[in-house]
């Protein structure tokens, strides 16, 4: 019976650590503006491509 529930814990925290790991999902979103340095205007349909 102890094999079963330390196999269930462990189990539990391998799964967490997965999303720990990612925390960004496909399909969320970041938002804001992307300004030019010296003149601070904003930059139209800039898009920011974030590598992890």
């Amino acid at each position: 019976m102890k094999h079963y529930i330390l196999a269930l814990v462990l189990a539990v925290a391998g799964i967490s650590a997965v999303y720990a790991v990612n925390p960004i999902k496909e399909g969320n979103m970041i938002s804001g503006h992307v300004i030019e340095k010296g003149t601070e205007e904003n930059i139209p349909y800039a898009t920011i491509l974030i590598v992890t």
